[in-house]
């Protein structure tokens, strides 16, 4: 307290408030003792400064990481502050202890006001005391780290972990640490540091720093290691330690995100994309496997962190985006930009496109039906989970209910209908899973349907009068006392039955007559198509269209068989070569 008290007092005194303080401090060293110290000029004021801004000085020094004596003064320049180890010592040197005898003391004191005049005697003390708090700064210059093969520099670490030099990686050169920030799943733990002096006399600084990163939502401790010049160098060398152990543990798209060309991905491709999230489950659900979605909100640069994996091709996308529907279409987008490129290195493999006879988003509700009209589930909806963390701010919410149990993963999507359709669609693949045998009926359902499930019709029973079904039964009466065929054999038995096809309703096939009178107005119409000589063009074009080239082929299909189906490119002459 009387340091502080005295060093804030003497800021504000007077040159003749400092002489008198020194006067005090000279006549107390003189009077202690016989054996007392003959105190020079500048050990006094150095004793007068070391009570007074000592005890300030080192309450002001706030740095917990570096100590006083290897503060730095600037771009990388050193700076000696009082320390302890420069404070001249209290023990008498040799020429100045006194013997105790007699008559010795009157002559030391003449020496001492001798002295207090003469410049040479400071001189000498101050070169003394300049050359052991040099010794004493060089003995703490030396005070190297134990563990000082740990420590890297910028280049080594670009160097061993292989770090580009490309712009892609920039950030990460630059501040590491915003980088991992802005991850929203690393922590800074610790940092501490240290600092040396290089026998070329140049000041090395030491730093270690820890953190701890979320990986599959487990904590992992991260230790780094910087060496620098300054301390800003060597803490940001650290943090760049800790990114490179990251990047090489979990890879970029965690780290820095999926990079993409943020002008190719316009509004217009948003907006024509906007349902690209089922194509990419119906391209999952083609290998048996669903895709991965989470959701992560990022509070320090407000962004929504979107990571997209699916571990069956080893795709990942990570996208941070301010909109999180927005963010969700691009890392479609992307993830469809990356199965392309696997499909590219494996050519074995081959590209799925959406199959009618497959189970997808536009008949996960039949299927789903099937397995309710077999008894294998009793009903099915959509809830909005109740949980907080489950839902995503701005996007629908949905999960399948199967029997009133939940059953697949939450779905998040633009639109609800969207989102819904999704939703039963994992829980048809789960399922289909549990299910298989269900799934078989499935496809012959879809085969008989030509692409849709007929649902069975159920008797419908109501109440009628007589009077209005004494009619149909009279009818069905008629019907069977005339004698009409159920089922028509050939063509020589309708023409036969004139009086069946007067009273019968409905339709009925042509008669003989009216094909033969059919038939000869074709035949008229295309002899005058032929004869036509402004439409000498058109058919010298239709004579070249490929339909020709196989017009005996198809004319065989036709005729052989009961139904046929033509496949051919656009304009080929499907249509316009039909009568063939």
């Amino acid at each position: 307290m009387q340091g502080s008290f005295l060093s804030s007092l003497g800021r504000r005194a007077s040159p003749s408030y400092h002489r008198l303080q020194l006067r005090i401090v000279a006549r107390s060293s003189l009077h202690r003792s016989l054996n007392s110290v003959a105190a020079t000029p500048y050990s006094l004021c150095l004793s007068y400064s070391t009570q007074s801004e000592l005890p300030l000085g080192a309450r002001a020094s706030n740095n917990i990481f570096f100590s006083s004596t290897h503060r730095s003064g600037g771009k990388g320049k050193p700076r000696a502050a009082p320390s302890p180890s420069s404070i001249p010592p209290t023990k008498p040197t040799s020429r100045q202890i006194v013997s105790g005898k007699k008559g010795n003391f009157a002559k030391l004191k003449a020496n001492a006001k001798k002295g207090i005049g003469s410049s040479s005697s400071r001189h000498i003390a101050q070169h003394d005391l300049s050359n052991k708090s040099t010794e004493n700064k060089h003995k703490a210059d030396q005070q190297l780290p134990h563990d000082l093969h740990l420590y890297r520099t910028k280049a080594d670490l670009l160097s061993e972990f292989k770090i580009p030099a490309n712009g892609e990686y920039s950030r990460m050169r630059a501040s590491p640490l915003t980088l991992l920030l802005d991850t929203g799943r690393f922590t800074k733990v610790s940092i501490f540091g240290s600092s040396s002096r290089t026998s070329r006399g140049n000041v090395v600084h030491h730093v270690r720093a820890t953190g701890k990163m979320q990986i599959e939502d487990a904590p992992t401790s991260f230790v780094g290691y910087g060496a620098a010049e300054t301390q800003s160098a060597a803490q940001s060398v650290a943090w760049l330690h800790i990114a490179c152990q990251i990047h090489q543990q979990i890879g970029p798209e965690q780290v820095m995100g999926t990079t993409y060309d943020k002008g190719e991905i316009t509004s217009e491709v948003l907006k024509k994309e906007k349902d690209s999230k089922l194509e990419v489950y119906e391209y999952c659900a083609a290998y048996n496997g669903t895709p991965e979605f989470h959701y992560r909100r990022v509070p320090r640069n407000r962004q929504h962190e979107i990571m997209l994996n699916f571990p069956q091709q080893n795709i990942k996308i990570v996208v941070r985006h301010r909109d999180a529907v927005l963010g969700d279409t691009i890392a479609c987008l992307l993830f469809k930009k990356q199965a392309e490129k696997w499909h590219a290195q494996n050519s074995e493999s081959n590209l799925q496109v959406k199959n009618v006879l497959s189970l997808n988003s536009s008949n996960a509700r039949q299927f789903l039906d099937i397995c309710k009209q077999q008894g294998k589930i009793a009903k099915y909806d959509c809830i909005i989970p109740t949980e907080k963390h489950l839902r995503v701010p701005g996007m629908h919410s949905l999960q399948a209910l199967i029997d009133g149990e939940p059953l697949g993963q939450v779905v998040h999507g633009a639109s609800k209908k969207a989102t819904e359709t999704l939703a039963y669609f994992v829980a048809a693949l789960k399922l289909r899973e549990a299910h298989p045998d269900m799934f078989v009926n499935f496809i012959e359902a879809l085969r008989a349907g030509k692409g849709e499930v007929l649902k069975p019709l159920s008797p419908i029973w109501f109440r009628s009068r007589w009077d209005y079904l004494q009619p149909m039964v009279d009818t069905v009466n008629m019907v069977r006392r005339i004698g009409i065929p159920r089922e028509y054999s050939d063509l020589t038995s309708r023409e036969n039955d004139n009086a069946t096809k007067s009273r019968s309703f409905g339709w009925s096939p042509p008669s003989h007559h009216a094909v033969k009178m059919r038939s000869q107005e074709l035949l008229d119409e295309y002899l005058a198509y032929n004869a036509d000589q402004s439409l000498e063009e058109l058919r010298t074009k239709r004579a070249d269209l490929p339909m020709n080239q196989h017009a005996a082929q198809v004319l065989g299909i036709v005729k052989n068989n009961p139904v046929s189906i033509i496949v051919g490119a656009t304009g080929s002459g499907k249509t316009s070569k039909k009568s063939i």
